[in-house]
């Protein structure tokens, strides 16, 4: 080729690659049609009910519930947890679906809910299954203060309007997923609705100055834009101010205290206040019946005053006690999410948070029987990577986490901009869309799949299966006839366990569909398997008398440059510029017949023996499933895919 014709190459490619980053983002960013009201993607039963779960707290550092009763297989047609409901009738399934997804206007440029909105087809391609919305209620103005809520009757105009609020949980609906809201009872602001009703804690000046001195606090009084503060102890922990009391002085008398132990989070509502019940009873029937929202997501639940100072009971329960009632008569599988536990939380909600279950595995490093044996009963937990940046952890270590809490009994739960690897919190203001790790997200959307096309995954029983060797994270998950299972390392090394499967015969063939590979079992109580560094796999059985077959090249997310594989693309499509040769690793143990390769359904070239592959070298632009169906020698037949945006002119 001469000179002048590799320089027109060149300029065609960069044009080309414009164009494809152009079209990707674009895709990316949600820009498709919504589904009518009237679509036929509305599947899920809204005449469901929710069970109670029971659950024994444990003494110590975790509060490890050791029972927990919640219809824990929804495909058994057994009423596991004797509630008069089966499977996907018991309101308590329908969260175990798919993983939940932490979000709020403020984490898009515009701080709206129309670009929430426009994002749930991405979601739903995503394979989330509920969006969890943060406070969207009148606020004090700052980067941090959406938790600090005036009236929850009073949308924030700036986040948009209730009818955009409505089309936003609607358009969820319509793509089978669920809406929880955020219910903030802990601590109120100046001038909210809580405030000038006088349902917040307080206490006499000269009471609190006498238990001050029986407990040996020194009290300080301080002076602050005219407010008289008075405070013991405080002191700052991770950003966080920590007080054993502070609170505002009115009237020279009256203290009106603020949350314990967390001071900088605002004045405590006194959640045993009578007229404080029924408001926010009111407060959640209301969006239920009104907005169709499914449930609440409770915001710090916990004990919100400092016993040693207050000996009476002001405790969240008789609260939500009022709510759950309230909410299920209105739609029967309303659920609630706790933040953390309370008195009464095993009566009452339906799903707890399990962030002390991560924070565990990451600072004593358990072994995996350990860890097994800790959550062998729990199933009712939603789990999400604690903060990047705090344990400094790599791409590869969050996406090993991510694994870990999409394979354990409970739901994953995502916060916005986590699947792109934003470090921070959507609170703070607009995420950086643009300048995402989209390979990232692809990883995130095929572990999702994988985790909710399994139902062992998600209702299933876990057990240990680790034997010997590296130091890794090896279970069973267990539903009907379905076993999958996971083995993840947490070393910076590549790792090689022992794993005990006696309970697979000899000769059975395990699928890992997270990295393509099979594996034969040859002597299942000692089977020996490699995992790189921070990596994992998630190996279900071989089908019987099904094939395996998947793609070699293109694989998702690379562009390919005149069959060429150049990098891992910026937004996880897969691009190929030029040819590109197809191809496919196909196994049976009766052996593989023939390899067939389709674009768009169009057959274009058989195979009959390994390496399966075929050039692809013909006129084509824009976007083109290409699939490969591989044939035993019995018949039986298996299938991959993949979407790639192609531009060759030949």
């Amino acid at each position: 080729m001469t000179v002048v014709g590799k320089m027109k190459w060149i300029v065609v490619i960069g044009i080309v690659c414009t164009i494809a980053m152009q079209i990707a983002f674009f895709e990316m960013k949600g820009n498709k049609e919504l589904p009518a009201n009237n679509s036929a993607i509305i599947t899920i039963k809204e005449d469901c009910s929710c069970s109670e779960t029971s659950v024994d707290w444990k003494s110590g550092d975790h509060d490890w519930p050791k029972k927990v009763m919640v219809e824990t297989i929804c495909t058994d047609g057994i009423d596991n947890d004797g509630d008069g409901l089966i499977d996907l009738e018991d309101g308590d399934c329908w969260l175990k679906e798919g993983p939940i997804y932490q979000t709020h206007p403020r984490a898009y440029p515009n701080h709206s809910f129309k670009e929430v909105t426009q994002q749930i087809p991405k979601l739903a391609d995503l394979g989330v299954k509920t969006i969890y919305l943060m406070p969207i209620w009148e606020h004090p103005r700052g980067k941090k203060t959406i938790y600090s809520i005036y009236d929850y009757f009073r949308i924030d105009p700036e986040c948009g309007t209730p009818q955009e609020l409505k089309e936003l949980v609607d358009t969820a609906h319509r793509y089978n997923m669920k809406v929880l809201f955020d219910f903030v009872t802990c601590c109120t602001p100046k001038g909210s609705v809580v405030w000038n009703n006088n349902w917040t804690l307080s206490m006499s000046l000269a009471e609190l100055e006498r238990r001050a001195e029986e407990l040996g606090w020194k009290l300080e009084y301080k002076t602050i834009n005219g407010n008289k503060f008075v405070y013991a102890n405080c002191r700052k922990s991770e950003e966080q101010l920590l007080c054993d009391v502070a609170g505002i002085i009115i009237d020279n008398n009256t203290v009106i205290l603020r949350h314990y132990p967390r001071a900088d989070w605002g004045f405590a509502i006194d959640r045993t206040n009578p007229d404080a019940i029924e408001y926010f009873t009111k407060v959640a029937e209301y969006y239920v019946k009104e907005y169709n929202i499914d449930g609440w997501r409770l915001d710090a639940p916990s004990d919100n005053w400092n016993p040693k100072l207050i000996p009476e009971d002001h405790s969240i329960t008789n609260m939500m006690r009022n709510v759950k009632g309230a909410i299920t008569k209105i739609k029967p599988c309303a659920i609630l999410l706790a933040e953390t536990p309370f008195p009464g939380v095993e009566e009452i909600c339906d799903y707890l948070y399990g962030r002390d279950v991560l924070r565990w595995i990451l600072t004593t490093k358990p072994t995996s029987a350990e860890l097994v044996e800790k959550i062998k009963d729990v199933n009712n937990r939603v789990y999400h990577i604690p903060d990047l940046e705090k344990y400094d952890l790599s791409v590869q270590q969050q996406k090993a986490l991510l694994v870990l809490i999409s394979t354990l009994p409970g739901v994953p739960m995502v916060r916005a901009g986590e699947e792109i690897g934003i470090r921070g919190s959507s609170e703070s203001g607009p995420i950086n869309w643009e300048e995402g790790n989209y390979e990232l997200r692809e990883f995130y959307k095929k572990v999702f799949e994988i985790r909710n096309s399994h139902p062992a995954l998600k209702y299933g029983t876990i057990s240990n299966v680790w034997e010997s060797g590296d130091n890794t994270y090896a279970y069973l998950r267990e539903s009907e006839d379905e076993k999958v299972i996971t083995v993840i390392n947490f070393l910076n090394k590549e790792a090689t366990s022992i794993l005990n499967l006696s309970f697979l015969e000899n000769g059975t063939i395990l699928y890992d569909e997270l990295n393509n590979e099979a594996f034969v079992i040859d002597d299942p109580s000692n089977f020996e398997i490699s995992i790189p560094a921070d990596g994992s796999r998630i190996l279900v059985l071989k089908k019987k008398d099904e094939p395996i077959v998947y793609f070699e090249r293109p694989l998702e997310g690379y562009l390919y440059v005149f069959d060429q594989e150049i990098i891992s693309t910026i937004f996880g499509n897969t691009i190929i510029l030029g040819k590109i040769t197809i191809e496919a690793d196909a196994y049976d143990e009766d052996g593989i017949q023939k390899v067939e390769f389709y674009v768009d359904d169009e057959l274009r070239a058989i195979d009959d023996s390994p390496p399966y592959s075929w050039l692809w070298n013909e006129f084509a632009i824009g976007w083109h499933e290409i699939k490969v169906i591989a044939y035993d020698n019995s018949g039986n037949k298996a299938k991959d895919r993949i979407n790639a945006l192609i531009f060759n002119w030949m």
